[in-house]
């Protein structure tokens, strides 16, 4: 049996910070029951920036700069506390820009030659392990890998994030410039009324109040249109009270720029009737896009192959979370010959279930504990591979099939919808399954998950991820229940 192994992880958000916390305990239990067995590892974390941001609650940095040392956890100060005798941990400052089958090619910041300055160079860097954690991308300020741009509001914010924001003051500093943007222009349109857009309005209209104009267009009658009804009439209630003015069957597009004086107005035109709306600046928060590019970029046919392009080149993945190459037996049948990666794994948004795939389903909600849960699922079947302990089974995404609820969303089953949309800071809608409410419990509610999730990760050994994880499996109960006894 190897004794020796290199697991690498690429992302360092909620799924690949949460493999290496899960893999790092699971390896230290294991060895502490198996002292004979003399398994070593060596986990190296690959992401643009020294720190993770607790993304759901990124909006109201953006308002209040400061914030943003509240929900984000130094990288170096978490992977500390997770080597042992028997695993170490490493950060690696860079992005994958290819991935072949027992290395990467790493991109990361060189020796500056002059002060001041840097290159980007190109490190190899091998693996025995690899586990795609990369995620998706938003627009703009969301996401922290994206360079401000001072007075910009179109689509190509955050189409190729760059390694301009690398540590906590650089993204402090950049949040701090997004406000004083703000508070010098009168009107903001925000385009898409999904989670992301109906949080950043709130944010903005909490703040603000009626001293600018905020707009907020929507592609369909309701907003959160994802969500059951009675969410969307809690969202539109609060919007109204708050001076927010909402346009519904919108499909927006950037006509052109015009300056007015010293600032550049953005100028929108409503394909669907030929209105025009005028703003200072405007946000796209029409969803977020997958980068699997380093995978397309690869000699191997076999990664090549595992990107699927109808469901956005994310990549194709079986029941345990390994990697499936998709080769076509026909080109008119549409039939696949399916083979897997077994040493290469993919978690969270970056993924698509080949289950999924075949019965024709479309993408299942995506949510932070959801690649948490995938994340545990990953480590312990990366142990199993490692030790090949006959004992040790490769386990299935959901873990807990008793938890899930079988639907026709889903062929294998699905975690219960437990979500939750803030409206300002005293307000947030949370919704299990079908059960919605709001109000001040809702934002407790965000309050008691944002708390327990940014110390869990702050102290991964502490007991608030495990507090965490018990109130998940009390929700998945909760939902279960109300499920059965009054149906989905």
């Amino acid at each position: 049996m190897k004794q020796s192994w290199t697991v690498l992880v690429i992302g360092g958000g909620f799924g690949g910070l949460s493999t290496c916390i899960e893999l790092s305990s699971m390896i230290h239990h294991y060895r502490n029951t198996k002292p004979t067995n003399s398994i070593q590892v060596i986990i190296k974390l690959i992401d643009p920036k020294d720190f993770m941001e607790w993304r759901p609650s990124t909006l109201k940095c953006i308002v209040d700069a400061s914030y943003v040392n509240t929900i984000s956890v130094e990288m170096d100060y978490v992977l500390k506390q997770l080597n042992s005798e028997w695993c170490l941990v490493e950060r690696v400052i860079g992005r994958v820009k290819r991935l072949e089958m027992n290395h990467a090619w790493v991109e990361i910041m060189g020796v500056a030659e002059v002060e001041g300055e840097g290159t980007l160079v190109e490190e190899k860097v091998g693996f025995d392990v690899c586990i795609v954690a990369t995620g998706s991308r938003h627009h703009g300020f969301i996401q922290a890998e994206n360079k401000f741009p001072v007075g910009q509001g179109n689509h190509d914010e955050g189409q190729r994030p760059r390694l301009d924001v690398q540590t906590l003051t650089e993204r402090y500093n950049e949040l701090e410039l997004w406000q004083e943007h703000l508070d010098s222009i009168q009107k903001i349109v925000v385009v898409g009324s999904g989670f992301v857009g109906v949080e950043l309005v709130a944010e903005l209209a909490e703040r603000y109040k009626t001293s600018k104009q905020i707009v907020l267009v929507a592609s369909g009658r309701r907003v959160l249109d994802r969500l059951p009804p009675r969410a969307s009439k809690l969202a539109e209630k609060w919007l109204q009270k708050h001076h927010v003015h909402t346009i519904f069957n919108a499909r927006m597009e950037k006509v052109t720029s015009a300056d007015s004086g010293t600032s550049t107005k953005q100028i929108l035109r409503n394909s669907k009737d030929g209105q025009i709306l005028e703003c200072d600046i405007v946000f796209w928060c029409t969803g977020s896009t997958i980068d699997t590019s380093f995978v397309q970029n690869s000699a191997s046919q076999l990664l090549q192959q595992s990107r699927v392009a109808r469901y956005g080149n994310r990549i194709a993945v079986n029941a345990v979370r390994q990697v499936v190459s998709l080769e076509p037996t026909n080109s008119d049948s549409g039939q696949f010959q399916y083979t897997t990666i077994p040493h290469i794994f993919a978690l969270g948004d970056v993924c698509v279930d080949i289950q999924e795939m075949e019965a024709g389903h479309g993408l299942q909600e995506q949510m932070a504990y959801m690649a948490e849960m995938q994340a545990s699922v990953v480590a312990e079947n990366v142990l199993s591979l490692m030790t090949q302990d006959p004992r040790r089974n490769l386990i299935g995404f959901p873990r807990h099939r008793a938890l899930s609820i079988q639907d026709k969303e889903s062929v294998a089953g699905r975690l219960p919808y437990t979500q939750v949309v803030s409206l300002g800071s005293r307000n947030a809608i949370v919704r299990f399954e079908w059960l919605v409410f709001g109000g001040l419990l809702g934002a407790l509610v965000k309050w008691i998950i944002e708390t327990l999730s940014i110390w869990g990760y702050r102290n991964p050994r502490g007991i608030a991820r495990h507090v965490l994880r018990c109130l998940e499996n009390l929700s998945f109960v909760l939902c279960k229940l109300l499920n059965v006894l009054f149906g989905s």
